[in-house]
């Protein structure tokens, strides 16, 4: 049931995705907790949505800039 309802989620999200260990990666941090990523999204107005083929991925219609800022608010 919960891969049913993370498929539901990802066909409303865009089809690019960002993927938290590379660009954490490029920005020299440590890997925040996905989830503390999808709330600081939120907070910035966007939605986000994990990815189903990987385990570090998340999709949002944010742009790059917004996406690095949850980061390291995260």
């Amino acid at each position: 049931m919960k891969l049913i309802s993370l498929a539901i989620n990802e066909a409303k999200a865009p089809p690019t995705y960002f993927v938290l260990d590379v660009l954490c990666q490029k920005l020299r941090r440590s890997v925040p907790k996905k989830e503390k990523v999808f709330e600081e999204l939120r907070k910035l107005g966007f939605e986000a949505y994990p990815t189903l083929f990987n385990t570090r991925g998340i999709k949002t219609r944010a742009d790059i800039h917004y996406v690095k800022e949850a980061v390291i608010r995260a």
